[in-house]
């Protein structure tokens, strides 16, 4: 028992004795890291500085290797491809109507004028005047250098261009001689266009029976080129003339005159014929319609000498007589069949807006072709022999 109770003892006393030596180790451990701590805080913040400042140089190292890589990778694409001669052989590009310097640039490129698009883009950047290139049919040449190609195509001698001027108060006759003479279109191609005509663009109140097209040709300035078909030349007039007839309002305003659209037309032709000055536009009209509501015949010989197929200064007293001419107004009631002539803005305007007035005759008064407006018969006999007393008419 006591040998039991000794060896307890001693069991109790080295636990207490190692228990001692842990907590001895346990206290040089912590005295120890309290001796290491700041050095490794030091060490752990330096580590923490130059983190950033290695990723920083990485990205950097990346960034220029990228850059040598792309320069020797794209070294042979560095200039835009570009001829260097004012061309070879010559060809014909056409420029329509809407196209940006980048769609002129493509069809440049693909017709073999420019070596690149891009090349022509450039040089028309470099030029503030390359914004004042016209729709048209250009002569250039094939392998030109951008910037010479630019230089042509702003000359207006590169573009082939027909300009054909057509004065108010043709005739469909002698508009397609003009047409033909300016163009070298053919007169029976001209005159096959013009009997096409359902695909002439007629505005829809056009008489579908009409035995010709006069006052339909719009005159003005026209710009054709080599490749401009004879329907097409013909298709322009008659667009021109629609879009002049709606923007005067023809079509809604000829039934306040009391007219048809058509019938407005054929006295705005009246009118053209007629009047060298447009302050007589309106009263030349007013007399139209004071003389078709009384009625009395318009005598109108520009009329008679249309139907007549002569100059009026060579009218003779049968033509003027001659009832079966329909477009004699010296006998016959009413309105021609058609207009006898191609109509102005002016005269078309003073057709849906006569000048308020009385008048039923107008009678030259003056050397320049200025007319006295009266009412009475007495007055017109009067105004008729001064006109003859002086050789204005």
């Amino acid at each position: 028992m006591s040998q039991l109770v000794a060896r307890d003892e001693r069991t109790v006393h080295d636990d207490k004795h190692g228990s001692e030596v842990d907590d001895l180790g346990a206290l040089i451990r912590d005295d120890i890291d309290e001796q290491e701590r700041p050095s490794r805080r030091r060490r752990r913040r330096k580590r923490s500085r130059l983190v950033p400042i290695l990723a920083a140089l990485v990205a950097v190292g990346i960034g220029v290797g990228a850059v040598l890589f792309a320069r020797d990778l794209f070294s042979g694409f560095g200039e835009v491809p570009d001829y260097t001669g004012s061309g070879t052989e010559n060809v014909a590009v056409r420029v329509s109507q809407g196209d940006t310097i980048s769609d002129i640039a493509v069809t440049l490129e693909e017709a073999g004028v420019v070596k690149s698009a891009r090349a022509f883009t450039d040089a028309a950047q470099e030029n503030e005047q390359s914004k004042s290139i016209q729709p048209g049919l250009y002569s250039l040449r094939k392998e030109m250098k951008a910037s010479i190609a630019l230089e042509a195509m702003l000359d207006p001698s590169s573009i082939q261009t027909f300009k054909v001027t057509l004065p108010e108060g043709l005739t469909v006759e002698q508009i397609l001689t003009r047409l033909s003479e300016a163009t070298g279109a053919p007169v029976e191609q001209l005159e096959a266009a013009l009997a096409d005509r359902a695909n002439l663009g007629l505005p829809a109140w056009a008489p579908a029976d009409i035995p010709n097209l006069e006052g339909f040709l719009h005159p003005g300035t026209y710009d054709f080129d080599p490749e401009t078909t004879p329907m097409q030349m013909i298709q322009a007039l008659v667009s021109q003339f629609t879009a002049v007839a709606t923007q005067t309002g023809l079509e809604q305003k000829a039934a306040a005159v009391g007219q048809s659209p058509y019938n407005v037309l054929i006295i705005a032709s009246l009118i053209e014929r007629e009047v060298k000055h447009d302050d007589e536009r309106g009263k030349v009209a007013q007399v139209i319609y004071n003389r078709l509501a009384k009625p009395m015949p318009l005598q109108i010989d520009a009329a008679t000498s249309y139907g007549a197929g002569k100059p009026g200064n060579e009218l003779t007293t049968a033509d003027l007589q001659d009832q079966s001419n329909p477009y004699n107004l010296r006998v016959l009631p009413g309105l021609t069949p058609t207009p006898i002539a191609s109509v102005s803005d002016k005269s078309l305007q003073a057709a849906l807006n006569p000048t308020d007035g009385t008048w039923i005759y107008y009678v030259v008064n003056s050397a320049d072709g200025h007319h006295a407006f009266v009412t009475t018969d007495e007055e017109f006999l009067a105004a008729k022999a001064e006109c003859q007393k002086n050789g204005w008419c």
